[in-house]
Parts: structure tokens; sequence; C-alpha cells
């Protein structure tokens, strides 16, 4: 390729990846609802939780001291990046874009490396967006983040399989190497957000792993393994030392860990499986079968491609069903539906279409349309938020509230049994870790109301804010509040208590 050539695929790259970055930009804007500057009347719940962090961190708070939750210090890290930008909703909404625009300029990558033109590419990324407008359930939530580092590892993956029974460049230049250190390093980046967002890279492992032991490349297979502990190591290594300079290690490997298993086994598999056959929201599951499936159908490369959309279906159903089968959950299905559009595309640009095309097609066709009630779902919440600007006037119940505790007491405020969405809306940091989801929590680690037992006997927050119906309180915060505080205020919403 000459210079020219080489100059002007420069600049055409640098050019398509900012359409993508002004498109994604409208597009979050709009279905990025919880984040958006559009909107600022819905904070969303998980969401609002992340960004609390982040904005603690910028004030010296730091996560599983001042903030109790399962989620990994990497997705804590991008929330504190987004505060830096900018403080409050358009710092993270930044980075949102900026994540997004990536993910899909590495599909179209892989796009390109089919042989798809810049128009084709466009148009195939299309269908991606249309998942991630229902998938992204309000944005800023720890599946988006998870976008970039499984698409860095599937572009990969495709390659090597492409690659691997002819061309010997991979094997002679050790790029095999490269590949193992990146596998390993997004590994462990996503279990320091959230192991289970890892599934699909366990995928293309497993099927590598199969390919090299038929092929007998033993040798080359350990040497694969040892580069993937290494970049799993060294993706690991800044968190460990992070904590462990804080005196924090413990408490963060029990917080990412513990409670997250312990979450992940509320339920069995099967019981989870059966939720989701049975749920409301069931129609996703086209969203793993379809994908599963048309590449097999097509009878799409080698066994290896077909082995990793089926396997890798498989076990994003796994991942998917160790939750609570959140719609957030199936922003995981990207990478396969990338790879069930790419072999009913190349088969659509020939002259002559076979009947297993129009079986994939209508299959494809019928996994976009079983989405239709999640799109219009969705589409309406973001009119409520965006268009409407209505929350059921919830930010101002908040601050009628936060506007009666004195400035130089707002570093001593609790409010139990109320989301931490509440503290975003009365920008005010709460002064107790364990500040949202107390009931579950406490279900789920009984130590935790020990702990707060203790808070309130040694040193109570000054002040005590309950929603109205109050719900279930402990019997030690219920006594507190018969012998030690005073009611002294209230609204439609919140109770508000002072510690006497």
């Amino acid at each position: 390729m000459t210079d020219l050539k080489k100059e002007n695929k420069i600049i055409s790259s640098i050019i398509f990846f900012l359409a993508l970055l002004g498109t994604t930009t409208v597009f979050m804007a709009f279905f990025s609802y919880c984040t958006s500057p559009l909107n600022h009347v819905g904070n969303g719940y998980d969401a609002a939780f992340f960004r609390l962090v982040g904005m603690g961190m910028t004030k010296g708070y730091l996560p599983y001291r001042d903030f109790y939750d399962m989620k990994g210090p990497y997705l804590f890290l991008i929330q504190y990046v987004g505060q830096l930008i900018s403080y409050g909703r358009k710092g993270i909404f930044a980075i949102q874009c900026l994540n997004l625009s990536l993910a899909l300029y590495i599909i179209s990558k892989i796009f390109e490396y089919f042989k798809f033109n810049k128009l084709a590419q466009f148009m195939l990324l299309l269908p991606i967006l249309f998942i991630c407008e229902f998938t992204l359930e309000g944005g800023n939530l720890t599946e988006e983040f998870s976008l970039v580092p499984v698409l860095i590892c599937l572009y990969i993956g495709l390659v090597f399989f492409d690659k691997c029974e002819t061309e010997t460049d991979f094997w002679q230049k050790k790029i095999y190497l490269i590949a193992g250190l990146t596998f390993g390093f997004c590994f462990g980046f996503l279990i320091m957000i959230r192991i289970t967002n890892a599934a699909f890279i366990c995928a293309i492992v497993l099927v590598t792993i199969i390919y090299l032991i038929t092929k007998k490349k033993f040798i080359k297979l350990a040497i694969c393994a040892g580069s993937f502990i290494a970049g799993l190591i060294i993706s690991l290594i800044p968190a460990f030392l992070f904590f462990y300079s804080k005196g924090l290690l413990k408490e963060m490997l029990e917080s990412v860990f513990v409670l997250g298993i312990k979450y992940s086994g509320e339920k069995t598999l099967v019981q989870h499986l059966i939720d989701i056959i049975k749920g409301q929201n069931r129609s996703l599951l086209f969203l793993l079968a379809v994908p599963g499936i048309v590449p097999i159908i097509m009878r799409w490369k080698s066994w290896k491609e077909r082995s990793l959309a089926a396997i890798g279906a498989a076990l994003v159903l796994f991942a998917i069903a160790s939750g609570n089968n959140y719609v957030h959950y199936y922003n995981l299905t990207i990478p396969l539906i990338v790879m069930c559009e790419i072999p009913v595309a190349l088969e659509l640009k020939k002259k002559t279409v076979s009947r297993r095309t129009v079986a994939a097609v209508v299959l494809v066709s019928l996994m976009f349309a079983s989405q239709y009630a999640l799109v219009k779902k969705y589409m309406g919440i973001s009119k409520l938020f965006i268009v409407e600007k209505s929350n059921s006037n919830t930010m101002e119940f908040v601050r009628d509230i936060s506007d009666k505790i004195p400035e130089e007491d707002k570093d001593s405020v609790y409010a139990y049994n109320i989301d931490p969405w509440w503290y975003t809306y009365a920008d005010i940091f709460p002064c107790v870790k364990y500040c949202g989801w107390h009931e579950h929590y406490i279900q789920l680690i009984p130590e935790i109301s020990n702990d707060l037992e203790e808070i309130f006997n040694e040193t109570p927050p000054t002040w005590l804010v309950l929603p109205s119906d109050h719900g279930y309180i402990p019997d030690f915060i219920q006594e507190k509040l018969e012998t030690e505080y005073e009611f002294t205020y209230e609204n439609e919403r919140y109770h508000l208590y002072h510690h006497k």
C-alpha cells in the first residue's frame, strides 16, 4: 500500500469514527436517560449509585470503605474519571458516548475484515443500536462498559479462527503471545467490573483451547495459557495494590466476590432459568437463541466460528441466569448479534439466495420483531424523561427534605430503606457505607445488621431519613427512633428525624 493510500485510509477511518461519535452522542442523549444532559429529573437506580461513588471519589471517599457494593473497582474508576471530566451527569455521559463509539468502531473493523464497505458497515451497525435502545436500560450500567474488551477479544478470535489453518505469521511472529496477553488483560478487567460479563471471552478461550488440543499444539497451548495468565495478573495488580495501600483489600475482595456469589446464589440455576422462560421479558431469549443457531444454519466458515456462536450463546445465557434477568444484562448479546449479522449479510450479497439464507433471514427478522414491545416501552420512558421531563416530583420531594438539614450537618445524614439516588438529588454523601438496598443486603450478609447496630450505638447519624411508609425497620433502629431521635419534618414521600 502506497503512502498516499495509507494516509487516505487513516483520514477515512478518522472521519468514520467521528461520524460514529456524533451518532452515538445523539443516540445516548435520548436513550441513556439516567445520565443524559437533556434530563435532570431521573437518575436511575444502579446508575445513580455508580455515579454517586464516582462523585464521592473526587471528594476523598472510597469504594468499599464509604460505599458498599458488589461491583468491581474498575467500574468505579470509570465513574471517577467521568467526574474528573465534569462533575455530575455530563462527565460520565461523555465517557459513555466515547465507550459506545469505540465499541461500534471495533464492530465496524470486524465487518471490514469480512469485506464490507463503509456504507455496509454503517448499515450493519444500525441493528446494534436497535438492541442498545432498550438494553442500555437508561445507561451507565456495567454491561455497556464491558463491550469494548469483549469486542476486542471477538475481533482477535475471529481473525485467528480464519487464519490459523493457513497463516503461518500468526505463529512465527509470536502474535499469539500478544493475543493471549490481551485476552488475559480483558478478562481481568471484567473481573474487576462484574465477572459474569466476561462470559463471551470464556467462550472464545474455550473454542481456542479445543482447536489447539485437536491439532496437538500442546506447547503453543501452554504458551498461550501462560501469556493469558500474565495478562490477567497485569490487569489485576493496579486494583490490588491500590486497595492494599488503603488497607481495604480484604473489604474489596469480600464485597466483589463474597457478596457477588451470595447475590447470584439466592436461587438455583434452574430456578433462574425458569424465571427467564416464564418472565415478562422472555422475548429477550431470541437474542441468544437466534445468534446461537444462525451461523450453524448458514454453515458459516468453519466449526470454530459455529462452535463459538453456540457456546457463546450458552455461556452468556448462564451469565444472565446467574442474576435477576434484568433487561440490561442482554447488552452482553451484542457480540452474538455481530456474529449473526455477518453470515446473513454475506449471503445476501450473492446473486442467488438459498433456502438456508431465507430461513436465517426469517429467524433474524423474528428476533428483531420480537423486541417491539421493549423498544416501545423504553422509547416511552425516554420520552417521559427527555421530552416531558416528568418524574412525579421526586427531586422536589428529596430537596424539600434535604433543605431542612443544616449545611454543617450534611456530612452526617443517613437515608434508610431509600435507594441511593436520594443522595444524588440531595447532593449529599451518605455517612454510612451501607447506603442502599438495605433489607436485601442484610438478608445476604446478616453481619451488616451487626455493623449498623454498632454504628448507631457509637456514632449515630445526626439526621435520619425514612420513606413515609418506613417499610421493614430493624429493631435497633426502631428503638433508636423511639428513644434518641425526634421527628422533625415530613412530606408525601419522606420523614426526617434528628438525633437528640
